[in-house]
């Protein structure tokens, strides 16, 4: 049984963890678009490299929204269930 004091950390920590994906997603869109405007050499590589992680951290955004509806479907229904029924 989970107490509704671990959803809530966890809830937090959901939220934390995509501000944090955010903003390195930021960071690597930003990147790409100097490189874009200001083109040096090896920038194909660093492109690739931008990309790939662009993926990742877009996969692992997919991740950590999926577990923080599952914290907040939690929350829920300890709410209605007035305490009661966390698994």
């Amino acid at each position: 049984m989970t107490s509704i004091g671990d959803v809530w950390n966890g809830i937090e920590r959901m939220t934390r963890l995509l501000d944090e994906n955010k903003r390195a997603t930021t960071g690597v869109l930003i990147r790409k678009k100097q490189l874009l405007n200001r083109p040096v050499a090896g920038s194909a590589r660093e492109h690739q490299w931008l990309h790939a992680r662009f993926n990742k951290l877009t996969e692992r955004e997919q991740e950590l929204h999926a577990e923080l509806q599952r914290l907040v479907i939690i929350a829920l229904l300890h709410q209605v269930n007035g305490g009661d029924g966390m698994h």
